[in-house]
């Protein structure tokens, strides 16, 4: 998603809510007038293990049907994640 923000803490900082609205996950924040750059919204389940996310991109939780599963979600700049996963898992 292409969001008004020069990287991810100011995202964070200007990020309102996460929750769901008509059975989707929305987000929604203080737009900022700048131009847009590239970041990822990332959800996962719990219980899941992605070591190339860090605690700090946390953003929010979601419980959803009904209290059955519980999404949380994290925002990550695209080309830090990329740089990240290229260390983790060299070619």
């Amino acid at each position: 998603m292409y969001l008004p923000f020069d990287n991810a803490e100011e995202a964070k900082k200007n990020i309102l809510k996460i929750g769901l609205q008509f059975g989707e996950p929305y987000m929604w924040y203080q737009a900022l007038d700048k131009p847009k750059k590239e970041f990822l919204l990332i959800c996962m389940g719990t219980g899941h293990n992605h070591p190339e996310l860090l605690p700090e991109e946390y953003i929010g939780s979601e419980i959803v049907y009904d209290g059955e599963f519980v999404w949380h979600y994290f925002l990550v700049e695209r080309e830090k994640l990329k740089k990240r996963f290229a260390k983790m898992y060299p070619a």
